[in-house]
């Protein structure tokens, strides 16, 4: 009977790990995600172990956000290549610095995303997330003009667009802004819609850093009265 009741909470809690692990990825928009590398971080036994421990709250949220922007923001070993010096710019081109860049409006790429470049005959060197539509449906013969785009070491702020979707919408923009405004994150642009049921939708362009910035600001807004659900606009 023991045994049964142990395999029982052993299953709720796979099952519950499972469900806050593809929430976040839904949160941040990360559509890929490599179990094995996240299990081998974590010093779990496998996948069910790693889900397990989530469930049980011993893997929270804040550890999970922190992971999924350990392989973009991995800074290298200082006994790694020592002479050759630190990026100058916020994105570095095929591995050279200050080359002029601009940032895809289709897809908002965010520090500790997978970025890629497209080389635009009109408009330079274009830098999208890999996950992007308009790069995974390239044709055969455009797929010559993407080119490899890596992080820098100079820090910048980047546009992200969420979207909020809640119950209630009264003082929901207030709630919000006061949220945002207490993290110093500056709202660029905001658009209510409501419906006859009084339910909401709030469409937010917010200025971040990285997506463990962001992560932390969705987990706020999402413990606010009446709110249905946030995530980061893909």
């Amino acid at each position: 009977m023991k045994s049964w009741f142990r395999n029982q909470q052993q299953t709720e809690n796979i099952a519950r790990g499972k469900a806050i692990l593809d929430k976040e990825n839904q949160r941040l928009g990360i559509k890929a995600l490599n179990l094995d590398d996240m299990v081998s971080h974590f010093k779990q036994h496998d996948t069910d172990a790693l889900l397990e421990a989530i469930g049980r709250s011993d893997i929270n949220s804040r550890q999970l956000a922190g992971f999924l922007k350990i392989p973009e923001l991995e800074e290298m070993p200082i006994n790694v290549r020592p002479k050759k010096a630190p990026a100058k710019s916020v994105v570095s081109v095929a591995g050279i610095d200050n080359v002029q860049t601009s940032f895809a409006h289709c897809c908002s790429p965010v520090l500790g995303d997978d970025i890629i470049g497209y080389i635009s005959h009109h408009k330079g060197i274009t830098v999208h997330r890999t996950d992007c539509k308009n790069v995974t449906q390239l044709s055969l013969e455009k797929q010559t003009q993407l080119i490899t785009v890596t992080w820098g070491a100079k820090k910048a702020s980047h546009a992200v667009p969420i979207v909020i979707h809640a119950f209630n919408a009264q003082n929901l923009l207030n709630n919000v802004s006061q949220i945002l405004a207490q993290s110093k994150i500056h709202i660029f642009n905001a658009s209510l819609n409501t419906h006859p049921d009084f339910s909401a939708i709030l469409n937010l362009t917010i200025q971040i850093e990285n997506t463990d910035q962001l992560s932390l600001v969705l987990s706020k807004i999402n413990c606010l009265p009446n709110i249905v659900q946030v995530r980061r606009k893909t």
